[in-house]
């Protein structure tokens, strides 16, 4: 729309009077209103993309809460069993030193009980600022206060999903993870912008109508087309650049998918692995318990080498922890 105004400052022909002079004009694009649905749809789409990007910021901060928990569950569980072992072979390395002092146990006795109760200090240190690091990770990540108590329910044991599961899930992915559901949002705001750039290299046309008045108080009433020809570029260049946005758009979505199912999968496979070591660890642990008490006796009564000795409880702690 245009509106100029003309004010008359003096006229040499006294037959007219002076009037100020004005034009009204009023003009529709309709380009812009061939694009305006493309455009819209473009700014509904990018506006869920980036709903759905907050989201699945909210799943990660979730994940990682997780994790801090389970770490600190598994570092307390490590600290209960090694601190109760800390009072076992802590009597027997005071024992030893009083034999030793008493002439009944050589210096190789006392100095492998200590080197087991040396052992045993370090890894409950190491479980004691695991589960520090990650209650202070998971307060930090939570905004709790540090005189706050949190209460940690007991950790459940998982149960690891069948294939038909895993596969039913991995189906899924593409409607249930927020970014892959962003991704495809991304991609249809790039299609909806495709889209306006090729109506935008159609003929601009512009219509609209006029009213004016000039200083000799003459009244005109009139209505105008414009049309722009895009006789050089024809925007060529622009629905080239949002075709290959577009493309670039559907390989990354398509990546994150053929990645977020690989992950899926190795994940399960790990998960079946780890759950073999678990059955086996279970079935070897009271056999390993049943050696251990035996080594103990005999190297007591000194028939077990000391080194073989600390080997062994070593493994067995390694495999208690695990």
């Amino acid at each position: 729309a245009d509106h100029p105004l003309d004010h008359v400052i003096s006229s040499a022909d006294p037959r007219y009077p002076e009037y100020n002079a004005y034009g009204l004009g009023l003009s529709v694009d309709l380009q812009t209103l061939l694009t305006h649905s493309s455009n819209h749809a473009a700014a509904h789409a990018a506006y869920r993309q980036a709903q759905l990007e907050l989201l699945w910021q909210e799943w990660q901060t979730v994940a990682e809460a997780r994790t801090l928990y389970v770490r600190q569950a598994l570092a307390m569980q490590r600290q209960t069993f090694l601190a109760g072992a800390q009072q076992v072979y802590a009597l027997a390395a005071a024992h030893s030193q009083r034999a030793q002092a008493a002439g009944n146990a050589t210096l190789e006795d006392t100095g492998t009980d200590q080197a087991v109760l040396l052992d045993v200090r370090t890894r409950l240190g190491a479980a004691q600022r695991d589960a520090l690091q990650a209650q202070q990770g998971l307060r930090a990540l939570l905004g709790v206060s540090p005189d706050v108590n949190l209460q940690l329910l007991p950790l459940p044991v998982p149960a690891i999903p069948g294939r038909a599961a895993v596969q039913a899930a991995a189906a899924r992915l593409a409607h249930s993870r927020p970014d892959l559901r962003a991704l495809q949002a991304g991609y249809h705001a790039q299609e909806e912008r495709l889209r306006a750039a090729v109506l935008a290299r159609f003929p601009d046309i512009s219509i609209g109508i006029t009213r004016a008045r000039d200083v000799s108080d003459v009244h005109t009433v009139g209505a105008g087309v414009t049309l722009t020809l895009p006789l050089f570029d024809r925007g060529r260049g622009n629905v080239a650049i949002q075709r290959a946005t577009r493309a670039q758009l559907r390989a990354d979505y398509q990546a994150r998918l053929d990645q977020a199912v690989g992950s899926a999968w190795q994940l399960w496979n790990e998960l079946q692995q780890l759950d073999v070591q678990q059955h086996q660890l279970q079935l070897q642990l009271p056999r390993l318990r049943g050696s251990l008490d035996a080594a103990r006796r005999a190297y007591q009564g000194n028939e077990f080498p000391a080194a073989s000795y600390l080997a062994l409880v070593g493994a067995y702690l390694a495999a208690q922890e695990t």
